[in-house]
């Protein structure tokens, strides 16, 4: 099954006013996007540049993972963001990111979501969609801007699937999508650039991250000093750090890491 192609000039069409001059880059295959990205704010691309792509061949994930991009089966999409955001940290970026996306797939197809600390969207409690926050280092060695990355599974039936992903991943479709791709990058973008332009937006976002959350009241494990921690995933703070009660009753925030829910 093959999707419509996406187009540039289909998803500007459905993005607000104040966002319809942003540059937006269409490749048929690319290595990374974020990697492309990222390259191209070093050569002064503005705030809101937008590149796609129908394929990757070097995708990339959290802790140097790779990410599935089969041709024209998912949205591979990053969003360079300047202004503000350079001061903000990438982990805020995140949690905003996995809310704005969150927020586009309940408009455009009607699917609740749930959101797994720090940066992965699920669906039937298997992983959805992705996302990369990564900051540009400028020739001086300051951050200057950063790289929200977005990949999410949009069609693909399970077979298809490598088989160690066959039972982590899905898609939002398994058959043919009633929902266009261009219209969810849309609705994606504005919920994005609306969250990252406006700091006013961000607790409304936090308390809608919390209430999605697929980890909160969970028990949990994860790593730290090279050793299996365990305890209660309890709150998120206000800067997108997960807040958690370990087992001898001491609270600690993560910043970083992965967590892993525990089996009772």
């Amino acid at each position: 099954m093959k999707n419509s192609l996406l187009n540039a000039v289909e998803i500007r069409e459905h993005l607000l006013s104040e966002y319809r001059q942003i540059p937006i880059t269409v490749d048929q295959q690319v290595a990374s996007t974020n990697q492309t990205a990222k390259e191209q704010a070093l050569f002064g691309a503005v705030h809101g540049s937008v590149w796609l792509a129908e394929s990757q061949t070097a995708g990339r994930g959290r802790l140097g993972r790779s990410f599935f991009s089969p041709d024209q089966q998912g949205i591979y999409l990053s969003v360079l963001l300047r202004r503000r955001n350079e001061r903000q940290q990438l982990l805020l970026l995140t949690t905003l990111a996995a809310v704005a996306v969150r927020r586009a797939v309940a408009e455009v197809c009607g699917l609740e979501t749930q959101i797994k600390w720090v940066n992965d969207l699920y669906l039937n409690d298997r992983k959805l969609c992705g996302i990369l926050a990564e900051g540009v280092i400028s020739p001086t060695g300051e951050l200057s801007a950063a790289v929200l990355g977005i990949g999410l599974n949009f069609s693909g039936k399970q077979e298809e699937y490598p088989p160690e992903l066959q039972n982590v991943i899905t898609a939002l479709y398994r058959e043919a999508a009633p929902a266009s791709r261009n219209l969810l990058i849309a609705a994606i973008l504005n919920q994005l650039l609306l969250l990252a332009d406006q700091p006013s937006l961000h607790a409304a976002a936090l308390q809608e991250y919390r209430a999605h959350s697929w980890l909160l009241g969970q028990a949990i494990t994860w790593q730290e000093n090279n050793m299996t921690c365990k305890g209660t995933a309890l709150d998120i703070d206000p800067t997108g750090g997960l807040m958690i009660e370990k087992e001898n009753g001491e609270q600690i925030i993560l910043r970083s890491g992965e967590v892993t829910v525990r089996k009772q």
